[in-house]
């Protein structure tokens, strides 16, 4: 329909510009009109022709529904029978419909179909027919549907459970007032008739600033149309108030971050990459680039010769020389122990743990495919997670505050268990 009416609107916006041309004579001008009104025509007949094949497959869909409905049903029955919902503040026709298919293992016509709108129930009882297959995937859209429009609530949720139950109960907030509005630093509303008070006159005073600002013509994203008027919303400034967002100050500005920026953000708070001296300990500048690139490879289970081919001015000789005189295992457990140890003076750190005083640890292995070429005394065969290839197990340590402090590689035929003591 929209299609249609754009297609008549540019007709007349077409023929209205030929009628206007002050170079065309009048039969010019007939003659245009004709040539164009031929090929608007062609058009509107293929529109016309999508409206046919459109209105065939809206008539045929609950056809089509219902044919491709048995492997829902399957999947769908035993979690609707199984889910418990908050009755009381639901659609009760929905309600009625659900509970009489949990009790019921056969659905006859005699079912609940006030849930279903006029198409779908003749749909449904078609003449003495019933189309039980239809009617259960219909059910189930409208149970979808009304979760999400919060028409239909969960007794055990707390994304999709009743509004009200957000909300402190009233006996609570009778009883407790006094203390809930001190714990949450909210007494400033105990007078609320006062408090209301100071927001109208705000409200007020806002109102009348806006209208004199339109009256006067200083207000740039109002403007009038004949019977109407344009509102255009301003574009929303970032604050970057490190006291509104204190987690600003640890991140970049930008929207889109690279891994790259990422890590040398990192770096600018800890200066891990100072760690990765030369093998031989003399002043040799190491490359930042080159060490983040080698960083990446090694963090992503990529191998160095794939880096290079993907980064830009590095190649996989200066990685693997970088690997060789830089990344040992001194260099690297230095680097990582800077960042753990920045990470403990975060707040977010702290607030994360259920003891300031204490800090759980949990320890676990994961397994990896070594490829064949590469020669190592931790790689062994294991069938079950690598079939004819070699693999180890990289042991790693992690706390409550999400701080990965030690790690380890070790042969995948060795217990795991006897790494943590």
């Amino acid at each position: 329909m929209q299609s249609l009416e754009n297609a008549n609107l540019s007709t007349l916006n077409d023929i209205e510009s030929i009628v206007k041309d002050s170079h065309l004579s009048a039969i010019q001008k007939v003659d245009e009109i004709e040539k164009l009104l031929e090929k608007k025509t062609l058009a509107l007949k293929e529109i016309l022709t999508e409206k046919k094949v459109f209105d065939t497959v809206v008539e045929g869909k609950y056809d089509f529904i219902e044919s491709k409905s048995v492997s829902l049903q399957g999947k769908l029955s035993g979690i609707l029978k199984a889910i418990e919902f908050d009755e009381k503040a639901s659609n009760k026709n929905l309600i009625e419909a659900i509970n009489y298919f949990k009790n019921n293992p056969t659905l006859t016509n005699k079912t609940p179909k006030a849930f279903l709108d006029e198409e779908e129930c003749i749909a449904v009882f078609d003449g003495d027919k019933f189309r039980v297959s239809l009617y259960k995937i219909l059910l189930f859209f409208h149970v979808s549907d009304s979760i999400k429009n919060g028409t239909l609530n969960l007794q055990y949720s707390y994304r999709y459970k009743n509004f009200d139950d957000y909300m402190i109960d009233k006996n609570d907030w009778i009883k407790n007032k006094e203390l809930l509005l001190m714990k949450h630093e909210m007494e400033y509303l105990k007078p609320f008739d006062a408090f209301m008070n100071t927001v109208k006159d705000k409200v007020e005073a806002s109102y009348k600033e806006t209208n004199h600002n339109i009256s006067n013509g200083t207000n740039t994203y109002f403007t009038t149309s004949d019977d109407s008027y344009i509102l255009k919303t301003p574009k929303l400034e970032k604050d970057e108030d490190e006291e509104k967002n204190p987690l600003a100050k640890y991140f970049p500005t930008e929207e889109y971050l690279s891994v790259i920026d990422v890590l040398n953000s990192i770096d600018k708070e800890t200066d891990f990459l100072s760690s990765f001296q030369h093998y031989s300990q003399s002043r040799i500048k190491s490359n930042h680039n080159l060490l983040l690139a080698s960083i990446l490879g090694y963090g992503c289970n990529l191998s160095l010769s794939r880096m290079g081919k993907i980064s830009k001015g590095i190649n996989e000789n200066q990685l693997d020389n970088t690997k060789i005189w830089y990344f040992s295992e001194d260099n690297t457990t230095e680097a990582n122990d800077k960042i753990v140890a920045y990470m403990e003076k975060l707040e977010l750190v702290q607030i994360v743990r259920h003891h300031t005083d204490v800090n759980h640890t949990s320890s676990d292995g994961q397994k990896y495919s070594i490829a064949s070429n590469i020669d190592s005394t931790n790689t062994g065969h294991s069938n079950k997670y690598f079939g004819a290839d070699k693999g180890v197990v990289t042991y790693t340590f992690i706390d409550e505050s999400n701080r990965l402090f030690h790690s380890t590689v070790i042969n995948v035929s060795e217990r795991e268990s006897g790494v943590c003591y």
